[in-house]
């Protein structure tokens, strides 16, 4: 969607681009030549755009906004007159030139130039206004259904902000859509968990003016939501939402209201009636005065009358409902200590016909255990008895066998003795052995060499 719309705006910016370099040319060409071309038929565009601002202020309150611009913008707009015969048959002059051509030739020449130029040109500049004037209309609409669009939803989503939360119990609080405040929106968060029915028929004043504001923005809300689909869809306003604004001002324009204004400005005529200048022409005397004073109450009680009854009637109906109320919670409160005093006996009287069975049976129960218990202590007695003789007989037997491993180990004890002595002795004999043996091996040797020596000498001489 965004490369469309880019590409989109690019070609637009282009053509709009053309269109005015055209519109240049054009009108070099027609200084440069010195000749305004009218256009097919004799049809000249005149464009006039001095805009008087400010604009005059809007008298008819029932005219839409967009019919009054229109009806006011008209004279700006751009105008198609017709030329005649008599401007047709003009001179044409050029710039650079002497003055006027007087010959016939340069006269029927000329004519054919202007001619050929305007069935050229005067077609084209009307379908490139028409069609820029077009596509800035275009432009302009898409614009706008774009903004309301985007600034519609917005909006309703703070009206929705405002008329959401519920009033608190605040004295000084504005009902006031544009007087915003960070802490008068969080005292609106403030919520009140006693909505009962009286509370609602007798609301303070400030309560009542938050709800009346609350509905006021619901309704803007409703309406919003009306012209928001009226530009999405392309309908007139002017037919539609403008309609339903207009007859939402049910408290400025029926009847009632007027006839109201005009009752209290009677009221207020009678009640000042009695001047103190008395040099003046409008003063009256105390008969005027009494019957002006009559005509007042009169007034009055025709106008508050119903009102001042409807309010006691609905003080009234109050009244029944808060004493109807205080009965009820007092009934509802003796009902539940009725119903809780029903269910204390009923459990009462059950736990009185149940206790003796209870008790028999906790006494049987308690005698089988009894009995499982002295079972049981009896066999763990035998028990334990016959595992004392085993006890003490595996302990005579460890006697007895410690005293002979004690004679063993003494038996033991000498034998090793005996042993070592045995190595030892066996140890000297045969070191003894060695030594002998080395003695004689030593000899041995000594012998040979003493040969040896005497058999070398007896070889020398």
């Amino acid at each position: 969607m965004k490369v469309n719309t880019i590409g989109e705006q690019d070609t637009q910016m282009q053509d709009e681009r053309t269109l005015d370099l055209d519109d240049e040319e054009q009108a070099a060409e027609r200084c440069a030549g010195g000749v305004e071309y009218p256009l097919d038929g004799g049809v000249e565009m005149e464009s006039v755009y001095n805009i008087k601002f400010p604009l005059p202020e809007q008298t008819d309150p029932e005219l839409c906004r967009d019919e009054f611009l229109k009806n006011v913008l008209e004279q700006y707009k751009t105008k198609v007159e017709k030329k005649t015969r008599s401007q047709r048959s003009r001179e044409l002059t050029f710039i650079g030139l002497d003055g006027p051509e007087k010959t016939l030739e340069a006269l029927a020449i000329k004519e054919m130039i202007r001619r050929s130029r305007m069935s050229s040109r005067g077609t084209t500049v009307v379908s490139i206004i028409q069609r820029r004037t077009t596509r800035l209309y275009e432009i302009t609409l898409e614009c706008q259904k774009a903004s309301v669009d985007f600034m519609l939803p917005r909006l309703r989503k703070q009206l929705g902000l405002f008329s959401n939360p519920w009033p608190g119990e605040i004295n000084n609080m504005p009902n006031k859509l544009f007087h915003w405040s960070v802490d008068h929106f969080m005292q609106r968060l403030h919520i009140n968990q006693l909505y009962l029915d009286v509370i609602q028929r007798e609301r303070t004043k400030s309560d009542l003016d938050c709800v009346k504001f609350r509905t006021d923005l619901h309704e803007i809300i409703s309406l919003l939501q009306e012209v928001r689909d009226d530009f999405i869809e392309g309908r007139d306003i002017c037919e539609y939402s403008m309609k339903l604004i207009h007859a939402a001002k049910y408290t400025t324009n029926p009847k009632w209201v007027h006839n109201f204004n005009m009752a209290r400005q009677l009221q207020e005529e009678l009640k000042y009636n009695s001047f103190t200048n008395r040099g003046s022409k409008n003063y009256r005397r105390s008969t005027d005065n009494r019957q002006s004073g009559m005509k007042i109450d009169f007034e009055h009680q025709q106008a508050v009358g119903p009102i001042d009854l409807r309010y006691r009637i609905n003080w009234m109906h109050s009244c029944s409902d808060q004493v109807l109320m205080r009965l009820q919670a007092r009934e509802e409160l003796l009902q539940t200590e009725l119903t809780e005093i029903r269910t204390h006996m009923k459990q009462d009287s059950m736990v009185h016909n149940n206790s003796e069975f209870v008790y028999a049976y906790l006494i049987d129960s308690f005698k089988n255990k009894i009995k499982d218990w002295e079972e049981k202590l009896e066999t763990d007695m035998e028990k334990a008895e016959l595992m004392c003789n085993q006890t003490s007989n595996k302990l005579q037997k460890v006697k007895d066998d410690l005293v002979f491993y004690r004679d063993q180990q003494e038996m033991f004890k000498r034998r090793i003795i005996e042993v070592r002595a045995q190595i030892e002795q066996e140890e000297r004999d045969r070191i003894e052995e060695a030594e002998m043996r080395a003695t004689a091996l030593s000899l041995k040797l000594l012998n040979k060499k003493n040969k040896r020596r005497g058999k070398d000498k007896k070889k020398k001489f």
